[in-house]
């Protein structure tokens, strides 16, 4: 049950963004970003973090959503030559 009521916070914040409705987004986006957390649900966590980088972009603070977004940007190894 935690995890769609996760989806459903995200849903509803990327559609407050969407719609510019910033302070409402974030409470979403950083409600289900809480509880993704402590349950260290990783996959899921990425793609919340991922969301909350574009909302502080949206609302103004580009620095601080680059820097969320490249936070939480999965490492890649370069491919073997």
């Amino acid at each position: 049950m935690g995890a769609s009521r996760d989806l459903v916070a995200l849903a509803l914040g990327c559609t407050a963004r969407a719609e510019g409705r910033h302070a409402e987004a974030r409470a979403h986006t950083h409600g289900a970003l809480r509880r993704l957390q402590r349950r260290g649900e990783g996959a899921l966590l990425r793609s919340a973090a991922c969301l909350a980088g574009l909302l502080e972009i949206a609302r103004g603070a580009p620095a601080r959503g680059v820097t969320v977004l490249a936070a939480r940007a999965r490492r890649v190894e370069p491919a073997p030559r």
